[in-house]
């Protein structure tokens, strides 16, 4: 999962200036399946992780709120975000630096959850 987070922050920037300065379908379609491949490589392991980061009785509450409240922030804010990133800074790589913060942000989450992921994942709850 590391992994992956690492090489997305690492390419994203890359392929958003291929994109920007080779505006074709096969760089398009090369950026959309570099970018998904490198995604998967995080989004494979994200549920288990998220079930094993929550005690058992709590699971389903902190999944579905930490899911949800990522969406709300990222997904829906990732559009006007961009835009703005594009119109301060002038140019089309911009939201880039969006994704690459958000891939910070995953890192330190999945550094900060690992512990607890291990605590939790036997299923098996201490008194």
């Amino acid at each position: 999962m590391r992994t992956g987070i690492v090489a997305f922050a690492v390419v994203v920037y890359p392929l958003f200036l291929l994109l920007s300065t080779r505006p074709t379908l096969f760089v398009m379609i090369t950026v959309l399946v570099l970018i998904a491949i490198i995604t998967n490589a995080y989004i494979a392991p994200n549920a288990s992780f998220k079930a094993e980061v929550f005690p058992l009785h709590t699971r389903g509450t902190g999944m579905s709120l930490g899911y949800n409240i990522g969406v709300v922030i990222f997904g829906g804010a990732t559009p006007l975000i961009a835009t703005w990133l594009i119109r301060a800074t002038g140019t089309p790589t911009a939201p880039s630096l969006w994704l690459i913060v958000a891939a910070v942000l995953s890192i330190i989450a999945v550094v900060y959850g690992s512990p607890f992921a291990a605590k939790h994942a036997s299923g098996v709850e201490e008194p």
